[in-house]
């Protein structure tokens, strides 16, 4: 059973409709954008004629204080390309309205956002990482260790904490022992991503859910490490492997076929996607396609028995493969691997090919937490005041690579994310500050 939130502030009471007070207010304050947009419903892209000065985007946040609006949303064009930007988010924060923004993010720098951070008077502390948590007897985080690469460190006391590490895909032991099939797997996160959250969680008894699900991807480039769209496999490609034969039914996913690659025979554990020049001009829509090509990764070839020694695979063996699919084609009946070509174009000269291998992107398992993002431990009890978002929380893909649906990894870090930054901070109002020593884990 889901345990209920605080009620958030843009939600309507019936004394708001009685009073017809605006809520929530969505405000357009500039029509300055640094984007194109076709499908903008406000045409933006120059500054109105007529844009409110400072001092009058000041006084309506003044007003709409006084006629009980919780929370505005800025919006534009750009509300950042706006020199009073935070002039506004700080008188909105200062009459107790919840800022939020939305934003094309194409130039919102890191230095914006520590900006945008500072007018709303929340504290930041960057180029240091937390290398332990203090709790009580009781698994009650007191409190963390933070380290800066100078070796220095510093304790930070908390009344709560929210665990948005991400998840272990760069700690090759918990790969290995967790997803084993993916252990050669090429890791396409951050580096930093090493699992801490589930260390921390298992010392303090939370349960861990769905440790074996994971995103992969079945087709980056080798040795070039460029993700090639999927697109040229789903639009009539197909995957062979050294010995230039099909393996599989590659249509099922590009995140299951990630292991499905490495567990071809050795060495390399790689595989060659074949396609043409029809697929390719679809490819290039994505940067990393056209990067790829730059490169040299992307293999041509006027034949298929040539496209064949230049990728050092039987000739025969490669004919084989691309008349059974053609025979599928034909016929509209599955091929022996269950996958179906019928209504798709056939191939044709010139045909192209690029090495690739299995990889790794997010992992998908981490701490079981409730409706409320609270971590929750081997009984089902939540910890007293641990919570977990993104990466560092199971999410919703289940135990294995096929359960994975893009977008997945950012709905728990955006949706789950907002839930466990409204539960922490109603937690704090329902406890006193906490008091006494901890053990450091």
């Amino acid at each position: 059973m889901l345990e209920k939130t605080a009620t958030p502030k843009r939600y309507l009471t019936a004394e708001d409709s009685e009073k017809l007070t605006p809520v929530h207010v969505v405000w357009e304050i500039t029509l300055a954008c640094d984007l194109k947009c076709q499908h903008c419903g406000s045409r933006a892209g120059h500054v109105r004629n007529r844009e409110l000065s400072t001092e009058e985007c000041v006084d309506l946040v003044r007003q709409f204080a006084q006629l009980g609006t919780r929370e505005m949303t800025l919006i534009g064009g750009e509300a950042y390309l706006r020199k009073d930007w935070l002039k506004i988010i700080n008188e909105i924060s200062s009459n107790g309205i919840l800022c939020t923004m939305q934003s094309g993010a194409l130039n919102l720098t890191d230095e914006r956002l520590r900006q945008a951070a500072d007018a709303r008077e929340i504290p930041l502390i960057v180029n240091a990482t937390v290398s332990a948590l203090f709790v009580d007897a009781g698994r009650v985080i007191r409190g963390v260790e933070i380290t800066r690469p100078d070796g220095t460190r510093d304790a930070l006391g908390c009344q709560a904490l929210t665990l948005a590490c991400n998840g272990y895909g760069g700690a090759p032991d918990l790969v290995a022992k967790y997803i084993p099939e993916m252990r050669h797997a090429s890791y396409f996160g951050h580096p930093g991503n090493c699992g801490d959250a589930v260390l921390w969680g298992g010392e303090l008894g939370a349960k861990l859910d769905h440790m074996s699900g994971y995103q992969g991807h079945g087709s980056v480039a080798h040795p070039h490490g460029i993700l090639i769209s999927w697109a040229v496999v789903m639009e009539g490609g197909f995957q062979v492997n050294q010995n230039g034969e099909r393996f599989s039914d590659e249509s099922l996913g590009y995140s299951e076929q990630a292991a499905v690659v490495l567990a071809q025979p050795q060495p390399g554990c790689i595989a060659f996607d074949i396609f043409d020049e029809r697929i390719a001009a679809i490819a290039r829509q994505f940067a990393d396609f056209r990067q790829a090509e730059e490169l040299g990764a992307i293999i041509e070839a006027p034949t298929l028995a040539f496209l064949a020694e230049r990728l050092n695979v039987p000739p025969p063996a490669l004919a084989q493969s691309l008349a059974e699919i053609e025979e599928a084609r034909h016929t509209g009946c599955p091929d022996r691997f269950g996958r179906r070509f019928a209504g798709e174009a056939s191939l044709a000269p010139p045909f192209k090919a690029v090495k690739v291998t299995g990889a790794l992107f997010h992992t998908q398992g981490g701490l079981a937490v409730d409706g409320t993002a609270r971590v929750l431990d081997a009984s089902g009890k939540p910890l007293p005041n641990l919570f977990a978002a993104g990466g560092a929380a199971a999410g919703v893909s289940g135990p294995s690579a096929s359960g994975y649906l893009s977008g997945n990894g950012l709905l728990t870090a955006t949706v789950l994310g907002r839930i466990a930054g409204q539960a922490a901070a109603a937690s704090l109002q329902r406890t006193a500050p906490a008091s006494g020593q901890g053990i450091a884990l």
